[in-house]
């Protein structure tokens, strides 16, 4: 039971002209760029307090624990 959490869309705000628009967390832990899809502003996705990547090891974590969990109530 893993999910795949780098694979989920979010929602992001282009700096220049505020158009919103989706990326994938993957593109935002490995810091990529996007084009914004109105006025095609080149976008460097930045996580500067790695909270992506500290957030997606917690969830990766919880879902661990869960999977243990629920393989010791069915024994």
């Amino acid at each position: 039971m893993s999910l795949n959490i780098y694979k989920t869309w979010i929602s992001i705000e282009c700096p220049k002209c505020n158009y919103s628009f989706e990326v994938l967390i993957q593109d935002v832990v490995l810091g990529s760029c996007v084009f914004c899809h109105n006025c095609k502003c080149e976008i460097q996705l930045i996580d500067e307090a790695v909270s992506a990547k500290r957030g997606l090891k917690s969830a990766n974590n919880a879902m661990e624990e869960l999977e243990k969990t629920l393989k010791n109530m069915f024994k």
